[in-house]
């Protein structure tokens, strides 16, 4: 059942972006790139082949499929294998999160 719902990702390659995560800074400029660490005091990432920091004062928004993914995995580790309207409320949570990853330009379906 694991290998079904992790396939609903699958479906999903990065879009027109050329990093599949995010970052919105508070003066509104977005930065496509890769996040390799974040924490309450900083944000790190490659951009551009460089890797910068950013103090998390100045993060408005970070989107990262890793992040979603981990979400979606510590509520399967919760989840009953048994219980069948848990597993569907799973399988419609990663669904959402494609959705919303999509509509964000993250990744687009694979038609």
């Amino acid at each position: 059942m694991l290998t079904a719902l992790l396939l609903s990702f699958v479906p999903f390659v990065a879009a027109d972006r050329r990093e599949p995560d995010l970052i919105v800074l508070t003066s509104g400029q977005e930065v496509e790139c890769r996040v390799l660490y974040e924490d309450d005091q900083e944000v790190v990432y490659s951009a551009k082949r460089k890797e910068q920091r950013k103090p998390r004062a100045e993060v408005k928004e970070v989107q990262s499929i890793e992040r979603s993914m981990n979400e979606f995995l510590q509520r399967y580790e919760q989840t009953p294998p048994t219980d069948v309207a848990a597993l569907a409320q799973l399988a419609q949570f990663a669904e959402d999160i494609a959705k919303d990853l999509e509509s964000k330009g993250v990744l687009r379906a694979k038609r």
